[in-house]
């Protein structure tokens, strides 16, 4: 992993899902959570963590993504924004 070691995640999975009822393309969340990555985890110079969380809406399957990230307000009032990103998953 790429990552390893730089950060704290969890991934929630709701009890009420039946996983081998839904198919997730890998390419669907990857580049989301890239981009939490690569700006707003990127710059927290603490203890970095990142939630994953899939749940049940009615019949539709949500996954949130949330983490602790220095925020986009903070990006860019001091244009952290990297300027080139790429991204595997493109």
């Amino acid at each position: 992993m790429q990552y390893e070691d730089k950060f704290n995640y969890t991934i929630t999975i709701y009890d009420n899902i039946d996983i081998d009822a839904f198919t997730i393309p890998p390419l669907l969340i990857q580049p989301l959570l890239k981009i939490v990555l690569n700006t707003g985890l990127m710059y927290r110079l603490d203890q970095r963590s990142l939630n994953i969380k899939f749940y049940l809406a009615d019949e539709d399957l949500i996954c949130e993504i949330s983490d602790n990230g220095v925020g986009r307000k903070k990006l860019l009032k001091y244009n952290l924004v990297p300027l080139k990103f790429i991204s595997l998953g493109a």
